[in-house]
Parts: C-alpha cells; sequence; structure tokens
C-alpha cells in the first residue's frame, strides 16, 4: 500500500493559505482551492506559492494531519499492508521524515517522485491519495486507487460511482471501511 503525504496525511494546504492571507493580503478558503490552483486563484505567481509552501514546512511540528484518526488508521493498516509512502511534495526528504515521526506515522518505505504521473508505477497494491489527476493516471493504469475527498477534487468525484480500480473516501475513517470491506 502508498500513501501520498500532502493533502492525504497533511494538511499543508491550510499553512499555505494562512500565510497567503498574511504576507499577501489574500483570504481564501480551503473550499476556493480547486485542482491545487493557489496561484491561480489568489493571483500570487507560482513561485511565490512554492516558497510559501516550503516554508510553510520549515518546522514540521506546525503541519497539521488532516485527520487526528491517520496514526491509528495507518497502525490498524500495517497489520494488513506494507506502508509505503509515495509523495511528489516539494518539501525535503528528511522534512517530511521527521514530520512522519512526529506524528507517529509508521511507515516500511520511502520515495519521492518527481511528478504525479510516475504514481502508478511506483505504488503498492493499492494506493491513497488528494489528487484528482492522480487517480485518472491509476483508473487508466488499472491501478486500485482511494481518492480522499478534499475540496480541491469534489466536484469531479463522481465519475468514479462504481469504477473498478477508484473509490472515493470522505475521510481516514472512511477508508479503514473501504479497506476493510475489500479484504
Amino acid at each position: 500500500m502508498s500513501i501520498d503525504v500532502d493533502g492525504t496525511l497533511a494538511n499543508s494546504v491550510k499553512l499555505v493559505l494562512r500565510k497567503l492571507d498574511r504576507e499577501e493580503g489574500v483570504r481564501l478558503s480551503m473550499g476556493q482551492v480547486t485542482r491545487y490552483n493557489i496561484s491561480k486563484v489568489s493571483g500570487v505567481p507560482k513561485p511565490r506559492i512554492k516558497r510559501m509552501w516550503e516554508e510553510s514546512w520549515e518546522d514540521p511540528r506546525e503541519v497539521p494531519l488532516i485527520s487526528s484518526r491517520i496514526p491509528a488508521v495507518i497502525s490498524g493498516l500495517k497489520r494488513e499492508f506494507r506502508i509505503k509512502i509515495l509523495t511528489g511534495s516539494i518539501v525535503d526528504d528528511q522534512t517530511i521524515k521527521r514530520w512522519l515521526r512526529l506524528n507517529e506515522i509508521h511507515y516500511d518505505s520511502f520515495e519521492k517522485v518527481s511528478d504525479w504521473g510516475m504514481k502508478p508505477d511506483r505504488a503498492g497494491d493499492i494506493h491513497i491519495d488528494d489528487h484528482f489527476s492522480v487517480s485518472e493516471a491509476f483508473a487508466r493504469s488499472r491501478k486500485r486507487m482511494i481518492l480522499l475527498e478534499q475540496p480541491w477534487n469534489r466536484g469531479r468525484n463522481g465519475v468514479w460511482k462504481g469504477h473498478e480500480y477508484i473509490r472515493v473516501a470522505r475521510n481516514w475513517p472512511h477508508i479503514e471501511r473501504i479497506l476493510s470491506a475489500e479484504a
């Protein structure tokens, strides 16, 4: 099993939006972010958004979990699956690994890809991610994936209803139920 970081485990978007408000005076809600288009929606150039993203991870203790249930859910999953962290994050590996340790998220391996389109080839038997385009790549590759519903993917998730390879989960407890039902 493989799991993404930004938007799936870590609520880094929340920190970037907070930084955007403080530094640029641009206030956006999570619901206004679609398809990771913070630059387009805010009018702030991509290089500045990238810098904000990197800076928001400077102190990993400040990066919140998407759900407080994640460590317990992953701990349960480790009984049945080998857990691989598979991320395309711009944040450096050591910072992410420190964040995983701080949040007691235990895993067996870690891999960073330079492009999200590489994830289907590098993923475990099932992958958990929040990026809609990643779910499209998994569907094309005929590989299983659970798409964690987020504001930036919510409007398009209906295409996966009843799909053979892609499931949509509302939250981490729902991910746990999907995996239990498929076991």
